[in-house]
């Protein structure tokens, strides 16, 4: 696992279909080549099935929390690195990750409800540094954002809005024009990291 202080190694994968053709590669370090807190919390680059992490800080952190149905990953991760932990890329896919319908990551509604607690339940620490702390809002904001590209990727255009709505709660009172400004930064810049036309994001004219 490298020097002693590097605790979490992450690397890409390779996303294939239910009969094992490659459907493309994924490589985040592309996206998120610094492993800070601030990435971790900004990007969540988390794919344990593609990472390797050191036993006694999996203790240290608590464990996974089962009380959370999706999430739990996420919430490890970030408790590790809160307690000093470091990530370092291993820039190469090493893993198959297979796509099917049974996939837990279907449960999309879920999984994204879940990130989002684990989000606000990190912010809700009283340890965390002040460049940490200023992050809150734009963390929070972010991610409620994300989560609605990911729904609408889905195909799924009932929760869209909700999600919208919810990101409110972090928009540090801001007026309506300045809000629906920040959901269209923050879809256009998921469209572009998922390589999708920019013309994508006029279908949450609707919800917006």
């Amino acid at each position: 696992l490298g020097p002693p202080r590097v605790i979490v190694v992450p690397n890409g994968w390779h996303r294939i279909d239910a009969h094992g053709v490659r459907i493309d590669t994924v490589e985040p370090w592309r996206h998120v080549p610094d492993l800070s807190l601030e990435q971790w919390l900004v990007r969540k680059p988390v794919f344990m099935g593609a990472m390797l992490m050191r036993r006694e800080w999996i203790d240290r952190a608590g464990g996974f929390d089962p009380t959370l149905a999706q999430g739990e990953d996420l919430k490890l991760v970030l408790h590790m690195v809160a307690l000093g932990c470091r990530g370092a890329w291993v820039h190469a896919p090493t893993v198959c990750y297979r796509q099917h319908p049974a996939s837990l990551t279907r449960n999309r509604v879920q999984m994204l409800t879940c990130s989002n607690r684990v989000v606000a339940e990190f912010f809700a620490r009283n340890d965390l540094p002040a460049h940490i702390r200023a992050l809150e809002d734009e963390v929070g904001f972010g991610t409620l954002v994300w989560s609605a590209w990911q729904l609408h990727r889905d195909g799924n255009t009932t929760d869209v809005a909700a999600f919208l709505r919810e990101s409110r709660a972090y928009d540090r009172g801001e007026s309506v024009a300045k809000v629906i400004q920040r959901w269209l930064h923050g879809l256009f810049y998921n469209s572009l990291q998922d390589g999708c036309a920019l013309t994508e994001v006029h279908a949450f004219w609707p919800h917006i």
